[in-house]
């Protein structure tokens, strides 16, 4: 089954706020960004999943801190981020956290969803040039501080490079028994900073099939990996 996110993964009050939208304006915007996902849903022949796509609390920032999870705030503080996101999308039943760069805003985020019973949720982590998560967590650990988690399906890694993909999973199955995850991104960035269209020296096909092997069942597409790319993975995985 194929799953569409909506286009909300950067979207927070805190940005919509400063472009100078107050209270209405920032619901109307939540709300149309859920209702062009659902009806991209509707046009496909099978309608994919729609998943809420949210990321951690460094997106409010707009700068990268989602790679590097340097900001101060605690548990009480990211629980209560993450469930005003929430709130903004009661229907939207499953839910993709995303890029998370942190094992205490993972928790605090998994908190917040426990208080919706009958939401579920994957989490995928962001990993440093050491292959953990940007505080210094191992995958491992930081899978099974997570395993159990009430709404929690899925756990696995986004927007790395795609050749770190497969270490990434093994170490994570260490940790937990849950179905993994996988979109990596282009692995290469243009001279401008700006993420390549495709890592042209990379094996999409060969690397899904792999990636399914190793356990991952949501598996995809991050920044930089176009449709030639996604194409790709589709036909490793079918």
């Amino acid at each position: 089954m194929d799953v569409l996110e909506t286009a909300t993964y950067q979207m927070t009050d805190e940005g919509l706020a400063r472009e100078g939208r107050d209270e209405a304006g920032i619901a109307a915007a939540w709300r149309a960004a859920v209702a062009a996902a659902r009806t991209a849903a509707r046009e496909r022949e099978t309608p994919p999943v729609v998943a809420l796509s949210l990321g951690p609390w460094g997106v409010v920032r707009a700068d990268g801190s989602e790679y590097r999870g340097d900001y101060a705030l605690a548990g009480r503080e990211l629980e209560a981020f993450h469930a005003a996101r929430l709130a903004r999308a009661p229907d939207l039943r499953t839910v993709a956290f995303e890029t998370f760069p942190r094992l205490d805003e993972a928790r605090a985020a998994l908190r917040a969803l426990a208080a919706d019973p009958g939401r579920e949720a994957w989490l995928s982590f962001t990993l440093d040039d050491r292959g953990r998560l940007p505080d210094g967590t191992d995958l491992e650990t930081a899978a099974r501080a997570l395993d159990g988690a009430r709404g929690l399906v899925a756990i696995g890694v986004n927007c790395v490079a795609p050749g770190r993909v497969a270490p990434a999973l093994r170490e994570l199955r260490r940790g937990t028994a849950l179905p993994l995850v996988a979109y990596p991104n282009s692995g290469a960035r243009d001279a401008d900073g700006a993420w390549s269209r495709e890592a042209r020296d990379f094996d999409f096909r060969d690397g899904a099939r792999a990636w399914r092997e190793a356990g991952a069942r949501i598996i995809g597409g991050c920044c930089g990996v176009g449709p030639a790319a996604i194409t790709a993975i589709a036909r490793g995985i079918r």
